[in-house]
């Protein structure tokens, strides 16, 4: 745990991965404790145990991907289609409208929720274009092609 807070926060010394409790642990144990205000031992006792678990934790969490959500169905035959009203459509549209730099055919699609004329012409083009028969619903092969193509262009732009 410690040698990850060192690679991380840059004030420690960095230690190996020896498995033996020597001189250079001893030192980054040290001045862990002086950079959090704790009695300088160079041992591990249960309070410097405790802000060197909780400094780790905190780190895991920061450097963690982000949690994935999975809204579409997972119902064999779903399918979104027009005059549906729901979050799922609203993401849908957000997909859309991010694709509309990639698809400059796809013209302005309003993020409302509901699947109106505009949303199915843009599925209609969406489709058309990843070589799928020109249908007007979203189902789990169109959401993944979608989603797929999402990921791609916006974590490409970032």
């Amino acid at each position: 745990m410690l040698r990850l807070i060192s690679l991380s926060e840059g004030t420690l010394p960095i230690i190996g991965e020896d498995g033996i409790y020597g001189d250079g642990m001893r030192k980054a144990v040290r001045q862990y404790q002086r950079l959090r205000a704790l009695p300088e031992t160079g041992e591990v006792d249960s309070l410097t145990r405790r802000y060197i678990s909780d400094d780790y934790e905190r780190i895991q969490t920061e450097n963690a991907p982000p949690n994935m959500i999975s809204p579409f169905p997972r119902l064999s035959g779903y399918r979104v289609s027009e005059g549906e009203v729901s979050d799922l459509v609203l993401i849908i549209q957000i997909m859309l409208s991010s694709l509309r730099l990639v698809y400059d055919s796809f013209g302005n699609i309003p993020l409302s929720g509901v699947y109106d004329t505009r949303t199915a012409a843009a599925i209609r083009i969406f489709r058309a274009k990843n070589l799928m028969p020109s249908e007007s619903f979203v189902d789990t092969e169109t959401w993944n092609r979608l989603a797929r193509q999402y990921n791609f262009y916006v974590n490409r732009s970032q």
